[in-house]
């Protein structure tokens, strides 16, 4: 019992569950009161100092990303629905990061695995990764111009950096695979935020979002 107890406190607090033989990392992390359990690579730990997240549901698209502009990049693509197809990728590629959850977007119940993925995301870069100062979090139907994008943060130095919607709108149409219940969120109009499609964040933010209130914990 005790042991049972301590593994579920080490669950609570994000704490990393055991490396297996294959050199996987296999963690799990509490996100507003749900355990997300996930496997990320051993190569995540070399991965620097630009780390570039890709949530991805579609195989081909991930391929054409090692293909053009993800060559020679720390590139991680974060799924769901660990498969046989999917962990027989994760094998061979190294470069998976696969959450134990469908690849769901529900816009009736207002459920979506996107938060999930971004958040085991940079709760995997602030546990696993080595020496970085930025992660870029993208999608995989984009392109990134990732010298441009070097250039841009190497001049800024900022915490957040991406394209900001100011007094933006949720969506509210149920038929939306973005919709935002007003259960889920009540108010009329979000903080501003940058775009989804790029953003990109410094360490010590990356830091403070794998540490906020609801996701894991940080001793």
């Amino acid at each position: 019992m005790l042991a049972a107890d301590l593994r579920s406190a080490l669950v609570a607090l994000g704490i990393c569950l055991g490396v297996a033989a294959d050199s996987a990392a296999h963690m799990a992390v509490n996100i507003s009161g749900r355990i997300v359990r996930y496997r990320a690579p051993a190569e995540l730990a070399r991965m620097g100092p630009l780390i570039i997240g890709v949530l991805s549901a579609d195989a081909a698209a991930r391929e054409t990303v090692r293909l053009t502009w993800g060559r020679g990049q720390h590139v991680l693509f974060v799924v769901a629905s660990p498969t046989r197809a999917v962990r027989a990728e994760f094998a061979a590629a190294r470069d998976l990061l696969v959450l134990d959850m469908d690849e769901e977007y529900n816009a009736r119940s207002g459920y979506s695995v996107l938060p999930y993925k971004t958040q085991a995301f940079l709760h995997a870069v602030d546990r696993l990764a080595g020496a970085f100062d930025y992660v870029f979090k993208t999608d995989d139907d984009c392109a990134v111009h990732v010298p441009r994008l070097r250039d841009a943060l190497a001049a800024a130095r900022p915490d957040y950096w991406g394209r900001r919607n100011r007094n933006p709108k949720p969506n509210r149409n149920p038929l939306d695979k973005a919709f935002v219940s007003r259960a889920a969120f009540g108010r009329d109009r979000y903080p501003d935020y940058c775009s989804g499609g790029g953003y990109a964040l410094s360490r010590a933010s990356v830091r403070r979002r794998a540490c906020s209130r609801g996701v894991g914990g940080c001793s």
